[in-house]
C-alpha cells in the first residue's frame, strides 16, 4: 500500500507513467479522501490511499523510505513519461553490466522507483 498526500493525483500519475489500469472501484469517504484504490502495474496490484492520521497511515516525509523495483517492457519510455509527469531524476536509464537496463526516479508523492528491463 502506498499512502500519498493526494491519492487522486497519484492514481493519475501511476496510470499515465506505467500505462496502468485502475482495477478497483475507488472507495472515497464522506470527506473526499481515497480510502482504497488499486492500479495494476505490470502484473501487480498496487493499493493507493490518502493519509489517515487517525489510523496512523501517513505518506513519506523526507527522502524516499523505500525503492519500488518494477520490470517494464521499455525503460526509456516509462522514464520519459515519469519525468514529463513531474518525477525527478535519481539515476537516468543506463545499461548495466549484469544484463539489465535500469533508471530510477522519485515520484511527486515521496516514493523512489527503479524501473528495469532485461536485455
Amino acid at each position: 500500500m502506498l499512502c500519498v498526500p493526494d491519492a487522486a493525483a497519484a492514481i493519475a500519475f501511476y496510470c499515465e507513467v506505467f500505462d496502468a489500469p485502475e482495477i478497483f472501484d475507488r472507495h472515497v469517504d464522506e470527506a473526499g479522501k481515497v480510502g482504497h484504490a488499486e492500479v495494476l502495474i505490470g502484473d501487480s496490484p498496487v493499493w493507493i490511499v490518502d493519509e489517515y492520521p487517525e489510523y496512523d497511515i501517513h505518506p513519506p516525509r523526507g527522502p524516499a523510505p523505500v525503492q519500488m523495483i518494477v520490470y517494464v517492457p521499455d525503460v526509456d519510455s516509462v522514464f520519459d513519461r515519469a519525468i514529463a509527469a513531474g518525477a525527478t531524476v535519481y539515476h537516468p536509464p543506463t545499461d548495466m553490466p549484469y544484463g539489465e537496463r535500469n533508471g530510477r526516479f522519485d515520484d511527486p508523492f515521496g516514493y523512489r522507483w527503479s524501473i528495469r528491463m532485461r536485455h
